[in-house]
């Protein structure tokens, strides 16, 4: 994992992560953070590894976050998996996935899953 926010109920956004431009070697997993409302510091992130578990960006359990279109502005595929679930207030995952040119698998066999 190259990134992982976890658990993190008082975080409300991911300022101080605005350098950040790869995660090549491992996958973003961003879950169970009650307050979380802006995820737009990773606007940068245009490559992205997979976890253990084949999965490049996971979004879940996020409650107040509305929209992941401004984050990771620059990604246009995923060697592994897209999983977002459970994210009460967002309606689309829109900006996001009209980037995305291509998208691997996890290895449950799964690539977008959204829900």
């Amino acid at each position: 994992m190259c990134l992982e926010v976890l658990k993190n109920d008082a975080l409300l956004s991911l300022d101080g992560l605005g350098a950040l431009a790869s995660c090549a070697k491992g996958g973003v997993s961003i879950t169970n953070n009650a307050q979380l409302t802006d995820i737009s510091a990773l606007a940068k992130v245009g490559a992205l590894g997979k976890d253990g578990r084949g999965i490049s960006l996971e979004l879940s359990h996020l409650p107040q976050l509305a929209s992941a279109g401004a984050a990771f502005g620059m990604l246009t595929e995923l060697p592994g998996a897209l999983h977002m679930a459970n994210n009460a207030r967002m309606s689309t995952p829109g900006q996001l996935l009209e980037r995305l040119a291509s998208v691997g698998a996890a290895k449950d066999g799964s690539s977008l899953r959204l829900h």
